[in-house]
């Protein structure tokens, strides 16, 4: 019974960790798109095009790397 809690435990620790880091992925992506391409909509070539011109000055999470 111990054994199963702790993984539980485990398991749920490690869920929020994930949602955490994704939910400031979000965020950074976000922030970026505000700073470099919010004259273009979403889902745009426009959008494509310009995220590729800022790709060296967005951040890490939200480029990809």
């Amino acid at each position: 019974m111990t054994s199963y809690r702790a993984t539980l435990l485990i398991l749920l620790a490690l869920t929020i960790g994930t949602t955490g880091s994704a939910m400031a992925g979000k965020r950074k992506c976000a922030d970026d798109y505000r700073r470099f391409c919010s004259q273009w909509g979403l889902e745009t070539r426009g959008l494509q095009n310009c995220m590729r011109a800022h790709g060296d000055r967005l951040t890490k999470l939200a480029s990809g790397d």
